[in-house]
């Protein structure tokens, strides 16, 4: 009987609602992969498309 209420809290405790700092995490996460792929997209429109890095001679890609 004591595994049915152990099965069930865990259950519930899936089931709640994301905390405040994995919400805040979330959309830290999502601003910085814009912000990198805007500065990438500005980069490639001012360089060109293949000078994101320049390769010296004798130097593998």
């Amino acid at each position: 009987m004591n595994n049915v209420s152990l099965i069930s809290s865990t259950a519930s405790a899936s089931a709640k609602p994301p905390s405040k700092t994995k919400q805040a995490w979330e959309f830290v996460k999502k601003h910085a992969k814009e912000h990198h792929e805007s500065v990438n997209a500005a980069y490639a429109v001012y360089y060109g498309q293949g000078a994101m890095r320049p390769v010296n001679k004798g130097e593998k890609p």
